[in-house]
Parts: C-alpha cells; sequence; structure tokens
C-alpha cells in the first residue's frame, strides 16, 4: 500500500519517490520504496526494528541514494529549498545484525552502546558513491 508520494525537481527533469507501507519481515519491518524519473529508476527497501523505524531508514536511505545521483543529472530539489527533504543518513542495527555492524565498521561508521551507526564526512561521501 502507497503511503507517501514526492515529486522533486532537477534540470534533467521530475523525480518520483514513492514509499509503501512496513510489512513484516521475520521478526523486523521492511519499508520498501520506488525512484522513478530523471535521477533513473530503482526498487529498494529498509529494514528496522518496527515500522516507524523502517519508515524513517528508507527516507534516510532515499536521501542519500538522491544525492549521489545529483553527480550525474545536477541538483534535485524540492519545493523551494536547497535540497530534496529527505534527511542525512543513518543506521542502526540489533546485535543480531552482524553484517550490518561489518559493513559499516568497514566504511569507517562510529558505534555506541546503542549498535547505533553514523556516517559523516567522508565516510558518508564513500557510501554514497556506492549507491545504485
Amino acid at each position: 500500500m502507497i503511503i507517501a508520494r514526492r515529486v522533486l525537481a532537477s534540470a534533467q527533469g521530475d523525480v518520483t519517490v514513492t514509499l509503501f507501507a512496513p510489512v513484516a519481515d521475520g521478526e523486523d519491518m521492511r519499508c520498501e520504496y520506488v525512484v522513478d524519473g530523471a535521477a533513473g529508476s530503482w526498487h529498494a527497501h529498509a529494514v528496522g526494528v518496527d515500522g516507524f523505524q523502517a519508515m524513517d531508514l528508507a527516507q534516510r536511505r532515499i536521501g542519500a541514494e538522491l544525492r549521489a545521483r545529483e553527480e550525474s543529472v545536477g541538483p534535485i530539489r524540492w519545493l523551494d529549498r536547497e535540497d530534496t527533504g529527505f534527511a542525512a543518513l543513518w543506521w542502526t542495527s540489533l546485535p543480531r545484525n552482524t553484517e550490518a555492524h561489518a559493513f559499516y565498521a568497514a566504511l569507517g561508521a562510529e558505534e555506541d552502546v546503542l549498535h547505533a551507526h553514523t556516517l559523516e564526512g567522508e565516510a558518508f561521501t564513500r557510501l554514497a558513491r556506492q549507491t545504485p
């Protein structure tokens, strides 16, 4: 079920982002989204411990992916803002998710006692360049 849609603008045309309602994924919740338009077309998802976290992480991932696309399509903007309106990327994972911990540690993310990973500066730029 679609729960939100946002149309962004770029010099090469519109970019539409569609967010779907979170669904159960084992013990976690998964939130899928679709991006379509001048920045390309792709379908992806984010997983969280509950629906709120899954939606939040999906929106942050969308922001990171769109920023990475700006290298090829130019600025992507929402309304009169200087950005897409999607927040910067951060990640949290449960202790059982050893793959996520290893992935973000390899990118230079810092981990705290809550297993929250943050990417800033060069570490964020490296991730943004790796995003399809």
